[in-house]
């Protein structure tokens, strides 16, 4: 899953930058092929890590099939890219939550899904979202040199606190939370791992 995380990341900062060809070579050429090679060697019999899942050929094969359709979006330089995309975020997150392997890139996910845009949270949906992530240790990748990581976090942690305070979340906690979350996200919620 590493070099998956590692593509994915690449990809999407490609396409952040305004790089479509770029992050679709990056993606045809690293992630695509991963993908295939884990669908067919790997579809039949589930990884020691997620024994838990029951239906792991089916989650592989709707793995294979959503990386599928981000190529082509891709290729086309449809707008769905980024949808197609995070649809695959997304996917790697349920196959954790089933499996009871969360990892701390999955709680900085649970809180951006919670955060990124549309109506504001009531407190009472953020507060255990953002005690899973304050709680949260470094992604795998950082671990061996998490100071990157816990900078971030401490950055985050510190536009974060107040939000809670009062048991309203304002429009502009909201923004300030949404906007820390965003850049945290960023660098440290996009891990596939």
């Amino acid at each position: 899953m590493s070099r998956l995380s590692d593509s994915y990341r690449k990809t999407l900062a490609a396409l952040s930058n305004g790089k479509a060809d770029e992050a679709a070579k990056q993606y045809q050429m690293a992630f695509v092929p991963t993908v295939k090679k884990l669908f067919s060697e790997a579809a039949g019999a589930n990884p020691k890590r997620y024994e838990k899942m029951e239906d792991w050929p089916g989650w592989a094969r709707a793995f294979y099939t959503l990386s599928l359709r981000a190529n082509t979006a891709m290729a086309r330089k449809e707008e769905k890219t980024l949808e197609r995309l995070e649809a695959i975020r997304e996917h790697v997150f349920t196959l954790h939550e089933k499996t009871g392997a969360l990892t701390s890139s999955d709680r900085l996910h649970m809180l951006w899904r919670k955060v990124k845009g549309g109506a504001i949270p009531s407190a009472a949906d953020l507060k255990p979202l953002l005690e899973a992530v304050r709680d949260c240790g470094p992604p795998a990748r950082v671990k061996a040199d998490p100071k990157e990581f816990e900078r971030a976090k401490g950055d985050w942690t510190r536009q974060s606190t107040n939000v809670l305070d009062d048991g309203e979340v304002s429009d502009d906690e909201a923004s300030t939370l949404r906007e820390a979350t965003r850049v945290f996200y960023g660098k440290f919620g996009l891990d596939l791992e």
